[in-house]
């Protein structure tokens, strides 16, 4: 993950975390694919900066880990 300012946004950058308004509206949420005109919207906006994926980032679904900690906690143990 890379915390970038605005100009330094490209499109088809993937969003790392959801994106807040200064109000605490969610603008954009996280894994949202940017655009040409989603970037223009959060320079608009006055975001400053945003955490988006690098190619050292891994997604990891917190659903999932929670499932698969609850699988094998009930599985018997011998």
């Amino acid at each position: 993950m890379r915390k970038l300012l605005i100009c330094q946004l490209e499109p088809d950058m993937v969003l790392a975390e959801t994106v807040f308004a200064p109000d605490n509206r969610v603008l954009l949420a996280e894994g949202t694919l940017l655009t040409e005109n989603l970037i223009k919207r959060l320079d608009k906006m006055e975001i400053s900066e945003i955490c988006v994926n690098d190619e050292d980032t891994i997604s990891i679904d917190p659903d999932q880990v929670l499932i698969n900690r609850v699988y094998t906690m009930a599985l018997p143990r011998f």
